[in-house]
């Protein structure tokens, strides 16, 4: 396990990424699970982001259901602190 660099007790993050849509009629996106994919990976890299590899929650493509985003923001907002870094990455489509 990597310690948290800087004045931080702990650092999370949730990464989501959407390229490929239920709806059909939704545009599929080129880059963007591979955009989220490489962010979180840069993330749990311990000469970079130096996040613990537990603490990055990932969520692509069909995983990334309102359910399941609402449902990962309600357990993290239960554990993480106020002396916690807590990151939210979105890349999708904007409406």
């Amino acid at each position: 396990a990597v310690a948290p660099a800087g004045p931080f007790h702990d650092k999370w993050a949730l990464v989501v990424g959407i390229s490929r849509y239920a709806d059909a009629t939704v545009p599929t996106l080129g880059y963007a699970r591979k955009d989220a994919e490489t962010f979180a990976s840069t993330l749990r890299d311990a000469a970079i982001g130096r996040f613990l590899p537990d603490r990055v929650i990932t969520l692509l493509d069909d995983q990334a259901t309102l359910r399941n985003v609402k449902s990962q923001i309600e357990l993290l907002a239960r554990v993480v602190t106020e002396d916690d870094l807590f990151v939210v990455f979105l890349s999708t489509h904007a409406a």
